[in-house]
């Protein structure tokens, strides 16, 4: 799964000192804001806190989700936006991705898989604007909503959109072309070859973060498991893209 996390401050406390009674702690059930008729379910917990200290209001922070495909239609790829804040400012946005066309399986009906966000803390600072913010302009609820943009099944059927479904096709297209290049140059060089080849398709600035990801783990791969492995690991990749590109591949691969 890649996940992009923006940390965004949302409030500002007051310049003039922090007062002292915002301590909040909010145990709070997740709330899925995804569209009516949505494929995958939610249902998950969060705890925020808010504090005072002497350089603003810090907040803690931590979410785990639970994601359930409600359908009857194996997902490719789908998409989770997660909006968590704590009481009195501070919040992220983790937006998570997860595409299965290079894997041997599929979000199967019936199945889940998890979201999180991993317990961490940050603080709002002060206003230093010179202007004193009053914290009745403050909301004192936390926040842990999850909402499902996008899912593609596995039929290219979908439900939803987001920027990132509209480059899936040529990133999986591109990633083939990726895979075939390093199995090309290992027949060529062996282990030499295909150690350069990573390499220089990591050097690429102009990848994807998603391209740059699975590089990595190929990379990882290769430096841990050895040529043979990586080698295995390509051709087996390219044969699930094989199957899952054409309609229905997961299913008639799960009834096998």
């Amino acid at each position: 799964m890649t996940k992009v996390i923006l940390v965004a401050t949302l409030l500002f406390t007051p310049r003039y000192g922090v007062p002292q009674d915002l301590y909040q702690e909010n145990p709070l059930a997740v709330t899925d804001v995804s569209e009516s008729g949505a494929p995958v379910s939610v249902s998950g917990s969060a705890y925020l806190s808010s504090k005072p200290t002497s350089k603003g209001i810090e907040s803690n922070l931590e979410l785990k989700a639970t994601l359930k495909n409600v359908s009857s239609k194996p997902i490719m790829a789908f998409e989770t936006v997660v909006d968590i804040s704590a009481s009195y400012g501070g919040g992220d946005r983790v937006i998570s991705r997860e595409d299965y066309f290079f894997s041997n399986h599929a979000f199967m009906p019936g199945s889940t898989t998890l979201v999180s966000v991993p317990p961490h803390s940050q603080v709002v600072y002060s206003d230093h604007s010179g202007k004193s913010a009053s914290t009745n302009s403050l909301s004192p609820s936390g926040r842990a909503d999850v909402r499902v943009t996008f899912v593609q099944f596995d039929d290219g059927t979908t439900f939803g959109a987001c920027v990132w479904a509209g480059g899936l096709d040529s990133r999986r297209q591109e990633m083939t072309k990726i895979m075939r290049g390093l199995l090309q140059a290992f027949d060529k060089d062996r282990e030499i070859g295909l150690d350069s080849a990573i390499k220089k398709q990591r050097a690429n600035a102009n990848l994807s973060s998603e391209i740059a990801e699975s590089l990595e783990e190929i990379q990882h791969k290769f430096v841990h498991d050895g040529a043979e492995a990586t080698v295995l690991y390509l051709k087996k990749s390219l044969v699930n893209a094989e199957r899952n590109s054409r309609p229905e591949g997961v299913r008639r691969s799960t009834d096998e």
